[in-house]
């Protein structure tokens, strides 16, 4: 079979098939690894079968062999490797609803002036660009991290449209604006929808986070918990986002007790990040560490008890126990917030509401064709390098495996992330101080990302001399090779 060499890979005619592909490469290469060609064949044969039971299940065969493909590039450390990030982020929107006073954007009036201006939406016809190019290659996307993203201009719209991809909406909101027939409309194409919360009492929480309501944040969780359950969606993950302050401390506890009356299974919490302008220095974590890991045991034990993933700060190392345990024996036995909320709320309208929604998605879901034919093809074309690619670089590979528990210096961020900014600025992270590596008003996303500056940015971060930006950043990880080949799912030797 003839081959032809296309931006560094070995291209082959092929047939867009799982099973095929595999067959085709156990001809073309009798000496290919038993092993591998084994366990190729069998997963790789039970995606097919997905894909050509429904779309909607083809896209999940689909996200997998992404995730193959990245995995084997960070392996292979080769630049001439062209791919594309799995997850995407589109700061469409610096305006928000609220005025959190610990908020780096919008804590005070003078941010609220810069921040809410609408010049800085991104254009719809840029949106729409990047989103064209992007969405059949990522897994998930997200409109705005430093704005409230159900303010994106057309918001609705651009999901619909942007649905037509099968790329999940990572969604990260205060909550406020979220109404029944908003939630119809977009939680069927969510992945993930993270609630900030800020506090576990309605005092606290709206002394936190000015200009929300208690009442209707409660009951909007409620709302999208409920509908997931009555609807009998698996992959959408709900939580909720806790920056940790000196106000706050004492109310962990009953933010568990809350996340399990809303029916939230994971929760994050976050240190306050002082910043000078906002005038919070007093609410530094560090200010009251031994009160922290009197309040954060008590929460992990309540997290455990029902059942809640808490992704927390570990304790304080540097605290007398003594000190700990002081506030442990002062500490108030922790509040049945149940019956309080139910107070607030109209739970008899939630339930009404999901019911009517949960109906209505069911409907809808039964009624759409999943990903459009063409979508599919698109995602596939170049996907069927992987067999290819498990062949050419076998020694390699074996190689690797012979000493799976070597270190590599990873980031996530910089392999299968990227953030593109309201103007058409490409940006490997959030971090401050991060460069722009490329416009997409001048290039396209596949040029900026597979391009000579975000490999030079990627190869300074693995080398002993990176960009100031990644000096000591706490996203950057040390993973041991065979958590790679794991993702690979046992395709390489």
């Amino acid at each position: 079979m003839e081959r032809t060499k296309y931006n560094g890979l070995f291209a082959i005619w092929k047939k867009r098939n799982y099973y095929l592909a595999v067959l085709r490469t156990r001809d073309l290469f009798p000496y290919f690894n038993k092993y591998i060609l084994g366990t190729l064949k069998q997963v790789l044969r039970r995606e097919g079968r997905k894909m050509e039971c429904t779309k909607h299940n083809g896209s999940l065969a689909i996200w997998k062999k992404r995730n193959y493909y990245a995995s084997l590039l960070k392996l292979l450390v080769d630049p001439s490797l062209r791919n594309m990030p799995q997850w995407i982020s589109f700061q469409t929107t610096f305006v928000c609803n609220l005025r959190c006073p610990h908020c780096q954007t919008h804590g005070t009036e003078k941010l609220r002036e810069v921040y809410n201006s609408k010049s800085m939406n991104m254009p719809t016809e840029l949106l729409t660009k990047a989103g064209n190019e992007t969405l059949p290659w990522v897994n998930t996307y997200c409109l705005s991290l430093s704005g409230e993203p159900l303010l994106t201009p057309d918001v609705l719209n651009i999901i619909s449209q942007f649905s037509a991809f099968n790329a999940k909406l990572d969604l990260t909101t205060n909550g406020m604006l979220l109404t029944a027939d908003m939630l119809e409309k977009i939680l069927p194409f969510l992945g993930r929808v993270c609630f900030s919360v800020d506090g576990a009492t309605k005092g606290t929480y709206e002394k936190n986070r000015l200009g929300a309501r208690y009442e209707k944040f409660v009951t909007n969780v409620k709302l999208v918990t409920r509908v997931i359950e009555m609807t009998g969606i698996q992959d959408i993950e709900v939580s909720l986002a806790y920056v940790v302050m000196g106000n706050n401390i004492s109310e962990l506890p009953e933010f568990i007790m809350l996340a399990h009356f809303l029916g939230v299974r994971i929760v994050y919490g976050f240190f306050l990040i002082v910043h000078p302008e906002n005038n919070m220095a007093n609410e530094d974590v560090t200010l009251h560490k031994a009160l922290y890991n009197a309040y954060l045991e008590k929460a992990l034990k309540l997290a455990h008890t029902h059942g809640i993933v808490m992704s927390f700060p570990p304790p304080f190392e540097d605290v007398d126990q003594e000190a700990v345990d002081d506030k442990t024996n002062r500490m108030q036995e922790s509040q049945c917030i149940d019956k309080d909320i139910k107070q607030l709320i109209d739970v008899d309208r939630i339930e009404n509401d999901a019911n009517r929604i949960a109906s209505e998605i069911k409907a809808l879901r039964l009624a759409t064709s999943g990903l459009q034919e063409n979508v599919v093809k698109e995602c596939l074309r170049d996907a069927d390098y992987l067999g290819e690619l498990l062949y050419l670089y076998r020694d390699k590979l074996k190689q690797l495996a012979e000493n799976p528990n070597a270190t590599i210096k990873y980031c996530d961020f910089l392999q299968r992330r990227t953030y593109v900014h309201y103007n058409g600025e490409v940006a490997p992270c959030c971090v401050l101080g991060r460069p722009a590596l490329g416009n997409i008003n001048n290039n396209t996303i596949n040029e900026i990302w597979n391009g000579e500056k975000y490999n030079d940015f990627r190869f300074k971060f693995y080398s002993a001399d990176p960009y100031e930006c990644c000096r000591g950043c706490g996203f950057s990880q040390v993973v041991q090779v065979k958590d790679f080949l794991a993702e690979l799912q046992g395709l390489c030797p």
